[in-house]
């Protein structure tokens, strides 16, 4: 069942990725006709990124001891005047509106997220956060089909329909109850983690930090991907001489994908705080991005955009669930998750755009899929060493 407390925050959280996503699309269709190399393209996504990496800590802290309901009604404000910015037909306003939705970003959902998360853990807060993935993949999905009509449309009529969904996600906040995590003195112990033999939980706070810097590197690998599929696919479509449609299309693919999977992560818990399907649906990601390198097409794209649509949902929500559960500070601990996803968002461009000058915009996707699997390496060695230690420990107690 939904928490009907959460609803409007489940609304506006929709309401919002509606608009995110007009703007990733239009934004980026623009710059990708005003500028010719890949290696600038990847240059320029730290305007709107570099904002997200470092402002998602700060004002995820900030929400733990302020609230949430001013910062988000604020970052509605900062959104739409990079809208607002869309509206001229130049470069440079077009980057100012990428640094300014950045800055907006940055502070709605870290705070969005730990508000939605609060006062749960375990299966409470995987429910809460499964809605929250749910609404925000299908708004984002809704906004990239939006965004690719409206291409074809005039500019402005795409910023004035914005501006009023931005106006309902600041009236869906207004009714909502803000209120505080209470602060615990010690982490409360989710029912999702293993058990001994003893029926004694494990050591929970290694196995908490453990699955927390798991996701954190799976999420991170996964945007570098998401950070090529929005800066330099629309390149590469407009090099192939395909649809400016396309690119809005396919990511609303991808986007109904990671719905589906939320919904499924969400119905069964038998994923969580077990490394075996996190890697899995990183190889499923890996092999998505070879794919859109080695056979470029549309059919293969939204093949490609959907397989990796699933793997994206495995990373995201486990970065986001283990860095959440039982903790007090969830507003800190979800503007850590989103700096993690900024900076691959932000490296992608980066990589992709530096191989792409010299491999062409194909090799983007390659060097991609080599971080995804460089990740999961780091991942099994992570797990490696959590396993030595767990022994030591068990070995301490045992002669203590």
């Amino acid at each position: 069942m939904i928490d009907t407390a959460k609803k409007p925050l489940y609304a506006a959280v929709f309401l919002m990725e509606i608009a995110y996503g007009l703007f990733l699309i239009v934004a980026g269709i623009r710059v990708a006709q005003a500028v010719e190399s890949p290696l600038l393209l990847g240059i320029l996504s730290p305007v709107h990124l570099l904002t997200r990496v470092l402002g998602n800590p700060y004002f995820g802290g900030l929400s733990d001891r302020l609230g949430r309901k001013r910062l988000i009604v604020t970052a509605c404000v900062i959104v739409g005047l990079a809208f607002l910015l869309l509206v001229q037909a130049n470069l440079v306003s077009t980057i100012l509106a990428f640094f300014v939705c950045g800055l907006g970003n940055s502070i709605f959902w870290p705070s969005v997220e730990s508000w939605i998360g609060q006062k749960s853990h375990g299966k409470a807060l995987m429910r809460h956060l499964g809605v929250f993935g749910m609404a925000f993949t299908i708004g984002l999905g809704l906004g990239s089909l939006a965004g690719g009509i409206l291409q074809k449309l005039a500019p402005p009529i795409g910023v004035i329909f914005a501006c009023l969904v931005l106006a309902g996600v600041a009236v869906m906040i207004s009714l909502a109850e803000d209120t505080k995590e209470v602060a615990a003195s010690n982490r409360p112990i989710s029912p999702e983690i293993p058990q001994d033999h003893d029926g004694k939980a494990a050591d929970v706070n290694l196995v908490s930090r453990t699955y927390c810097t798991l996701g954190r590197i799976a999420n991170f690998a996964t945007w570098v991907t998401i950070g090529d599929l929005r800066f330099l696919f629309p390149k590469l479509c407009q090099e192939m001489r395909l649809s400016l449609v396309l690119p809005g299309e396919v990511n609303g693919f991808l986007y109904l994908c990671w719905f589906f999977m939320f919904f499924l992560l969400t119905r069964y818990n038998s994923w969580t705080y077990r490394p075996a399907p996190l890697l899995l649906f990183q190889c499923l990601g890996a092999a998505a991005a070879l794919l859109m390198g080695l056979l470029p097409s549309p059919g293969i794209f939204f093949l490609a955009f959907g397989l990796f649509g699933f793997s994206a949902g495995m990373a995201y929500f486990s970065s986001m669930f283990y860095g959440q559960d039982g903790a007090s500070d969830k507003g800190k601990k979800s503007g850590l998750h989103e700096m993690f996803l900024s900076l691959g968002a932000l490296v992608g461009p980066l990589l992709g755009g530096v191989v792409a000058e010299f491999t062409g915009l194909r090799g983007a996707f390659f060097s991609a899929a080599a971080v995804i699997v460089i990740a999961g390496g780091i991942e099994l060695g992570i797990l490696r060493q959590t396993g030595r230690r767990e022994t030591n420990c068990a070995g301490v107690s045992a002669h203590g």
